[in-house]
């Protein structure tokens, strides 16, 4: 019977340790270089320490993303005691600015509000889908019946983007 090593089936055909968790660094070092300008443009994450740590990043992008996809729903009373229970889950972790989602609900409403148009829910959710269509997207295409608010949509659209920029 031939041994392992005969048939080639030696550990040097693995990397070693020492290479793997070189290339493991190098991956993860590339990784976070690729997030980086990311991280701290667009989803405001400027702290030194959370930009340092793999774990703090995770966990900011957790608490980004249940902030960013709760705080819409709730009342303005009871977004702060959302954001303590935050902190209070990812203590390590300094809470993100308030959502830019937030901001812009708030400039979409004072829009319909001052072309005299009522403000509904649904008008509101229709111009920020909007705008965060025009983020990822080249192009869009509106449609729906007759007096459903799609033009109502667009024009408060470029109303809160020219307020934005």
């Amino acid at each position: 019977m031939q041994s392992n090593s005969e048939l080639g089936l030696v550990a040097s055909s693995a990397p070693s340790q020492e290479e793997s968790q070189e290339s493991l660094s190098q991956q993860d070092q590339q990784i976070e270089g690729l997030n980086l300008p990311f991280l701290k443009n667009e989803l405001g994450c400027t702290n030194p320490k959370v930009l340092r740590d793999r774990r703090l990043i995770d966990q900011f992008l957790l608490m980004k993303a249940l902030i960013d996809g709760t705080v819409p729903k709730l009342l303005f009373t009871d977004i702060k005691i959302f954001q303590l229970m935050c902190e209070d889950i990812f203590h390590e972790v300094p809470p993100p600015e308030l959502s830019t989602k937030f901001q812009v609900r708030k400039i979409v409403e004072k829009q319909l509000a001052k072309s005299n148009l009522c403000v509904q829910e649904e008008i509101v959710q229709n111009v920020l889908n909007l705008i965060q269509a025009t983020k990822t997207r080249h192009g869009l295409l509106v449609t729906g019946p007759t007096m459903s608010g799609k033009s109502t949509a667009v024009r408060t659209m470029v109303k809160t983007l020219q307020v934005l920029n």
